[in-house]
């Protein structure tokens, strides 16, 4: 299934219906789609100035999470925001370590 486009969004609006009701209905979804493109657009805003004020290392993490296939701004910064700072995470045990773990 693919995502409307502006082109789906301009044919809606020239649909009509005969029954009263089915065409108010048909008018109330389209004034919501409405508000919620614009409270994205308003919640993307309120992200790009939260990451120009976030500190150094944390738009460095964002802009390298924004490198990978598939994650934009907000996927960044919500892995950033979630994860917080990497250098907490130690170094990986190679297998002599984890073997080691086991037996005791």
């Amino acid at each position: 299934m693919q995502a409307w486009t502006q082109k789906h969004l301009r044919w809606v609006t020239t649909v009509h219906f005969e029954h009263a009701a089915q065409e108010a209905t048909l008018l109330d979804y389209l004034h919501e789609v409405e508000h919620m493109a614009d409270r994205i657009g308003r919640l993307e805003g309120a992200i790009d100035e939260a990451v120009k004020s976030a500190p150094e290392r944390m738009r460095a993490v964002i802009d390298a999470l924004q490198a990978l296939r598939g994650i934009a701004l907000v996927s960044a910064v919500t892995i950033a925001a979630e994860v917080g700072e990497l250098s907490r995470f130690t170094k990986p045990p190679t297998a002599d370590g984890l073997q080691r773990r086991r037996l005791e």
